[in-house]
C-alpha cells in the first residue's frame, strides 16, 4: 500500500462499514470455528496495518500480537500495542512452529510484497498450532481490477476455487470459504466495464 494510504485507513477502520464488517467477520469465524478457551489463545495478526482488528483480538485474549512489512502502518499501530508489534515479512515469521492458536491475515496475501502466497500460507501454518484457526480474505475476481488496485500494490486477485487450491496446498483444511461481499458484485462490473 502506499504510505499515504495508511493515514486514510487509521483514519477510517475504526468505524468504516467495510472494515468493521470484516472485523465482525472474523468474531464469528473464532466463535463458530475457534479452539477452546479463547482467553488463553494466542493470536496473529499477520498484516495488522494500524492495528484496529489486532484491538479486537486484545479484547478476546491478552495474548495478541501483530505484524506487518511496512513501517508506516505499525507507526499508526504502535500507540495502542506498544510492545505487541513487530516488523516482518509474511514469507519469514518471526516466531517458533506451533506458537499460536488463531492467525489472521485479512487482505495481504494478494499484495505485492507478498511475492510467493503459497510460501506465506506454508509460513502461517508453520506458525499456528495444530487444529489451530486461519481466517483469511483476499481481494476477488481478477477482472474487478481497478485503481484501487493500484494503490494498494495488488499483485493478484482470486476466484473461490483459486484461493481453495491455495489453502489446500499449503497444507489447510477448509472449514468454510465463500465470497463475503457477493452482492457487491453487480455494481462494480457494471462500474469496472
Amino acid at each position: 500500500m502506499h504510505p499515504a494510504e495508511y493515514a486514510n485507513l487509521a483514519a477510517h477502520e475504526a468505524t468504516h462499514w467495510w472494515f468493521v464488517g470484516k472485523r465482525e467477520l472474523v468474531a464469528w469465524c473464532l466463535t463458530r470455528f475457534g479452539p477452546p478457551q479463547p482467553a488463553r489463545w494466542r493470536v496473529l495478526d499477520v498484516g495488522c496495518g494500524p492495528g484496529a482488528t489486532l484491538t479486537a483480538h486484545r479484547r478476546r485474549t491478552p495474548f495478541a500480537v501483530g505484524v506487518d512489512r511496512a513501517p508506516h502502518a505499525l507507526r499508526y499501530a504502535l500507540p495502542r500495542h506498544r510492545g505487541r508489534l513487530c516488523r516482518a515479512d509474511t514469507l519469514a515469521l518471526p516466531f517458533a512452529d506451533a506458537s499460536f492458536h488463531v492467525v489472521t491475515a485479512l487482505d495481504v496475501l494478494y499484495h505485492r510484497w507478498v511475492t510467493d502466497d503459497l510460501a506465506a500460507l506454508r509460513e502461517i501454518r508453520r506458525v499456528l498450532k495444530p487444529g489451530g484457526l486461519l481466517v483469511a480474505t483476499v481481494p476477488a475476481f481478477p477482472f474487478l481490477r481497478g485503481p484501487h488496485d493500484a494503490v494498494n500494490l495488488t499483485a493478484r486477485r482470486y476466484t473461490l476455487s483459486q484461493f481453495r487450491a491455495r489453502l489446500t496446498d499449503a497444507g489447510f483444511r477448509l472449514q468454510r470459504a465463500g465470497y463475503v461481499y457477493a452482492f457487491l458484485l453487480p455494481p462494480l462490473f457494471l462500474r469496472r466495464w
